[in-house]
């Protein structure tokens, strides 16, 4: 049986408790359930057939009650592209009965093995739901991540850069941010926790020299939180730019520069994956509803 099989043999309502219990307990199951519609609808690709095969491992009981057998899949879904995954081979592997001695010898304890039946396919979807997902859960998640592992990650500043040199006339100075309410409170916050520190008494014969680690620390915060959201907010204007292409009317560039000035810097995006343009608003009630979005 493939991924692909896998997930559509099960619903979500079964595989939602598996990952409420061993992967987002007391988060929204929201992100998962959009994650696996968009891989039902996925077509497997001919790779698959190639790659290696999913083995799914169970870890198992100690003999305490609080214990409980849980699923392993070692596979590396984290990686690779959903298409390439889905019509890959899953295959349960048998216990290692050296390994089960060896683990009695250590936690002195006896080893319950579970039985291979017992492992339900709802716990594998959710084991496999997790790994698929552990980097992103739609396209425009990749999208955004390649950009920051590609650039942001290792060279910022280029980032910053960019962004300055598209929407330099837009965007304030850094004392024009510090105009901002919830920018100011953010470097107050930062600071407070700064000031904090408790020093001891052979400390405070360097306070002259903490003084000008606090302002070379308040410069570092500012400059920081700065190219954080002049960065976030480019990358949401551009977002805005090319979904707004086909309106009568598109936003000019003023009008989505003056988004860099803006209080709140709170940026979320969600899409349905309904995959019918009449069922999109019932989708994300249901999400919201149901699934705590």
């Amino acid at each position: 049986m493939t991924l692909y099989e896998l997930l559509h043999k099960v619903s979500f309502d079964e595989i939602a408790p598996f990952l409420s219990k061993s992967y987002t307990k007391g988060k929204s199951l929201a992100p998962f359930k959009m994650h696996y519609d968009y891989l039902r609808h996925l077509v497997p690709s001919p790779k698959s057939e190639t790659d290696d095969d999913i083995y799914v491992e169970m870890v198992p009981q100690t003999g305490s009650d609080t214990d409980e057998s849980r699923i392993t899949v070692s596979a590396w879904l984290d990686g690779n592209p959903w298409e390439d995954s889905l019509g890959r081979e899953i295959i349960i592997e048998d216990f290692d009965n050296s390994l089960i001695a060896k683990t009695e010898a250590i936690i002195g304890k006896k080893v319950v093995v579970p039985n291979r039946a017992d492992i339900s396919l709802a716990e594998i979807a959710a084991c496999c739901i997790w790994e698929t997902s552990f980097y992103a859960f739609l396209p425009h998640d990749w999208e955004s991540l390649g950009r920051r592992l590609h650039l942001s990650c290792y060279d910022e500043a280029k980032v910053f850069w960019l962004c300055r040199e598209k929407y330099g006339k837009f965007i304030p100075s850094r004392k024009e941010m510090m105009n901002i309410r919830s920018f100011r409170n953010k470097i107050r916050r930062e600071m407070k926790s700064y000031n904090n520190r408790r020093y001891s008494k052979s400390e405070r014969k360097f306070w002259r020299c903490e003084k000008r680690k606090r302002r070379m620390w308040k410069r570092w915060e500012i400059n920081e939180e700065y190219k954080k959201r002049v960065i976030k907010t480019a990358e949401f204007i551009d977002d805005l730019h090319e979904r707004s292409i086909n309106l009568t009317e598109p936003p000019t560039a003023e009008q989505l520069g003056a988004l860099f000035r803006s209080n709140v810097c709170w940026i979320d995006r969600w899409h349905t994956c309904a995959f019918d343009a009449g069922r999109r608003c019932d989708y994300l009630k249901e999400l919201i509803e149901k699934y705590d979005l």
